[in-house]
């Protein structure tokens, strides 16, 4: 989430979200349905969907950690440790799956 709808705020009618995208309404029904299974949204029927609280508090929570995150690495970098280390750690804590772009 950027912030841009907060907790329980409603979203638009399937139509009208599909009308302003000019896509399908079937996509941004199918788009919906994913986001209901993954809790980010809910619906009331009648009513429409919705902004899940859990969604929003799941955001703060990641950004939260992924601040505490660059501040440890702000701070190996102001010790002298290097960028390898680093990556290596993340190496071991992704189990291998992380890849070094450069």
């Amino acid at each position: 989430m950027l912030g841009i709808l907060d907790s329980n705020e409603q979203l638009p009618s399937v139509r009208n979200l599909a009308k302003h995208l000019t896509i399908n309404s079937n996509t941004v029904s199918k788009a919906y349905q994913y986001l209901e299974m993954e809790g980010i949204i809910y619906s009331v029927p009648g009513k429409g969907c919705f902004i899940s609280e859990i969604a929003i508090s799941n955001k703060n929570v990641e950004l939260s950690i992924l601040s505490k995150l660059k501040r440890s690495v702000e701070e190996c970098k102001n010790v002298g440790i290097s960028d390898a280390s680093c990556f290596t750690i993340l190496k071991e804590v992704y189990g291998g799956k992380y890849v070094k772009n450069r």
